[in-house]
């Protein structure tokens, strides 16, 4: 079987019954045999409510400290999404970016992926979890044709061992196996 990497944004992961409907469909794929890697964008309006709230205190947030704010929603995201695929009964781990690990270039606010330590995310698949990652909306994949949304989504960063096609796909949509 092959590795494959199913992409959920924010709106399809919003609520209770949006995201028990993703992770049904990861479900179908991982008991077809596929090892699954699963990046999840916070839920719903989170990230706007979370930056409304740093701009309560101050119009211009420091860049960093913002970063790490915004990681907080894609962060509980993907540890609910495994919660989720565990009532369903599918063995699964949430991985964040020092996780996994992502290296960067360390600026912040658009950060370009520098390096992916995708052994990890191997060790969790060879246990056959499924391995949900926290999408990190403001770190930019160095290419830009390589991104699934726009050219800020860093999910195909995550994982080295898969190649994504330049054309959007519908969320929840499988990307093609890739066999390293």
């Amino acid at each position: 079987m092959g590795l494959i990497v199913q992409k959920f944004g924010g709106s399809s992961v919003r609520d209770r019954e949006r995201l028990l409907r993703a992770m049904r469909i990861v479900r179908r794929t991982w008991e077809q045999g596929d090892d699954v890697v699963v990046v999840l964008s916070a839920q719903g309006d989170t990230t706007d409510a979370l930056l409304a709230r740093a701009r309560e205190l101050t119009e211009e947030p420091p860049l960093r400290e913002l970063d790490a704010l915004l990681a907080t929603g894609e962060t509980a995201s993907v540890a609910l999404g495994a919660i989720a695929l565990a009532s369903l009964g599918v063995p699964a781990v949430s991985l964040s970016g020092w996780q996994v690990p992502v290296g960067t270039d360390g600026t912040h606010g658009g950060a370009n992926v520098r390096s992916v330590g995708a052994e990890r995310i191997r060790q969790e698949l060879a246990q056959r979890r499924v391995v949900l990652a926290a999408k990190n909306s403001r770190i930019v994949c160095e290419e830009p044709s390589a991104a699934s949304d726009d050219v800020r989504v860093s999910a195909p960063c995550y994982s080295q061992m898969v190649r994504q096609p330049e054309q959007k796909k519908r969320s929840g949509e499988p990307w093609p196996a890739y066999r390293p």
